[in-house]
């Protein structure tokens, strides 16, 4: 990655495309949220059915929601999100590999003023992919859920949201903590 291309990323606040992007892993991903929409069409397109209007739509509507969410997920997953430090763009470097190192997280890439990790869901389960971006005054924060099998889905149900703030939480912290 070009000294370019990443301040590019950081212009945009947004991730390139990479290995979470594969069509088919997605599309799979994207299975429950469809058999959810399609509980709720069956019935409503079907004749003969014993439910009545109003579960007809109250399964529709949940079934709409879900494929909203996931699809909503999927097309911000990239965003970046910017922590404040007060540091310089180098001391934010110094301050990432310091926690890695403290927090055991498991370095997947280590390019200059990039760097992504492995970072555990649940312990020895690697569930997420963090990537670190340190910029003036903040380091830019993506976590993105990795996925088990061939299907990922774009999140886990508020668990990615929950991983953000401890991370935020964190950095902050060794911020205040000084390098």
């Amino acid at each position: 990655m070009t000294k370019e291309s990443i301040e590019k990323i950081i212009d945009s606040k947004r991730l390139p495309k990479d290995e979470l992007d594969r069509f088919w892993d997605n599309l799979w991903g994207f299975f429950p949220a469809t058999i959810f929409l399609l509980a709720g069409l069956g019935p409503l397109m079907s004749s003969k059915t014993t439910m009545t209007t109003q579960s007809i739509l109250v399964v529709l509507s949940v079934g709409i929601l879900v494929f909203a969410y996931t699809l909503y997920a999927k097309l911000t997953e990239r965003n970046l999100k910017v922590v404040k430090t007060g540091l310089s763009r180098n001391e934010n470097e110094s301050l990432i590999k310091l926690i890695s190192k403290e927090e055991n997280w498991k370095r997947q890439t280590n390019r200059k003023y990039f760097l992504s990790f492995n970072f555990p869901f649940f312990k020895f389960h690697y569930g997420f992919k963090l990537t670190l971006i340190p910029t003036d005054h903040g380091i830019l924060i993506n976590p993105r859920n990795r996925g088990t099998v061939q299907a990922r889905m774009p999140y886990q149900l508020g668990i990615e949201t929950i991983k953000q703030r401890a991370i935020e939480n964190t950095i902050k912290h060794y911020a205040k903590k000084g390098i």
